[in-house]
């Protein structure tokens, strides 16, 4: 697996993120784009996917300091 060979590679954290999106796992997609974030605190992908998570989860506080 491409990610297994190259696990610090943004781009394919990134699709993996997003098909954990498109498989409705919001859990395993959450752990991906934290990761990211760690890998590259500025990849507003990742950023952008925490805060709606945290927007629809009831914390728009939360939300709010992920979009600055």
């Amino acid at each position: 697996m491409a990610v297994d060979r190259h696990p610090f590679n943004v781009t394919f954290r990134i699709e993996q993120g997003r098909i954990f999106d498109a498989l409705s796992n919001p859990d395993n997609a959450m752990q991906i784009y934290r990761l990211i974030t760690k890998l590259n605190p500025i990849n507003v992908e990742a950023l952008a996917s925490i805060a709606l998570n945290h927007f629809y989860d009831g914390n728009p506080e939360m939300a709010l300091m992920y979009y600055r």
